[in-house]
């Protein structure tokens, strides 16, 4: 019987860890404009952005900041929100370097971004 109750136990959490779904991550409050999915011109490099993560060659900056132990130190900063650019400062750590991302709209198929993650992006 306690062997059961730790299958159980052990089926439920793995349900539990996999049923996460990529529109309840709320990392940032990216505009309209911004969503979608870009590549880079020259490297390739894939930028998916979605209503509230930003996903880069596949780490996505959202699902990583979840997993962190310090999730009230995971802090976005948003310095410009507008329809021409969407700059915010990303805190991973208390006290530490923000990474900042700059995403200027150049129109609505290219996309400029130069802080980190920078190049020019076409939307696919």
């Amino acid at each position: 019987m306690k062997m059961k109750k730790i299958f159980l136990l052990l089926v439920s959490l793995l349900f539990l860890s996999c049923s996460q779904n990529t529109e309840d991550i709320n990392f940032i409050k990216s505009p309209s404009w911004l969503q979608g999915s870009w590549r880079e011109n020259i490297t390739g490099a894939e930028l998916i952005i979605t209503k509230g993560d930003i996903s880069y060659n596949g780490y996505s900056f959202g699902k990583e900041s979840q997993k962190s132990n310090f999730k009230n130190l995971n802090k976005v900063q948003v310095i410009t929100d507008n329809s021409t650019s969407y700059i915010f400062d990303y805190y991973g750590v208390n006290g530490g370097v923000p990474l900042r991302f700059i995403f200027i709209n150049k129109n609505n198929k290219q996309l400029e971004s130069k802080g980190h993650i920078p190049g020019l992006y076409t939307k696919k």
